[in-house]
């Protein structure tokens, strides 16, 4: 049976300055309407299906369970976005319409905070080579 998560919506905050790193520090500061743990391994995400609210700001602990490296890739997803490796100063910030990508080490964790502007469905997977292709990929579907 597959494990799935569900997320309500709650408040907003409104957007800040990138920080001068990269990457954008307001999306920390701020509380997360949403928070949830994703839990990463041969070849698997836990929970393995996903769905979160349009406009809400999603604070997801990403954990590597595994024993090989393994990362968290959204294809062509428009909104905002930072991750910090464990309490690191976050360390990304890009464009709409690219892609989420963060590496983890075997036995790593990061927070990856998102606000996602547009409903609709989106490829996550693994990008590690041959790990998509052994069924580490899901939908993650935004509404």
């Amino acid at each position: 049976t597959a494990a799935g998560f569900v997320v309500a919506c709650g408040g907003g905050d409104s957007d800040a300055p990138v920080a001068s790193d990269g990457g954008d520090q307001a999306l920390f500061d701020a509380v997360a309407d949403v928070e949830l743990e994703v839990a990463l391994s041969e070849f698997t995400f836990d929970p393995e299906t996903a769905e979160l609210p349009v406009g809400e700001l999603v604070a997801i602990t990403l954990r590597n369970d595994g024993s090989t490296e393994h990362d968290f890739t959204i294809k062509r997803i428009d909104g905002a976005q930072a991750y910090r490796l464990d309490d690191e100063p976050p360390s990304i910030d890009r464009a709409d319409g690219e892609d989420v990508h963060v590496a983890l080490l075997p036995g790593t964790s990061a927070e990856l905070r998102l606000r996602v502007t547009e409903p609709g469905e989106y490829e996550l997977y693994c990008a590690v080579s041959g790990h998509r292709r052994a069924g580490m990929r899901t939908t993650l579907t935004v509404r």
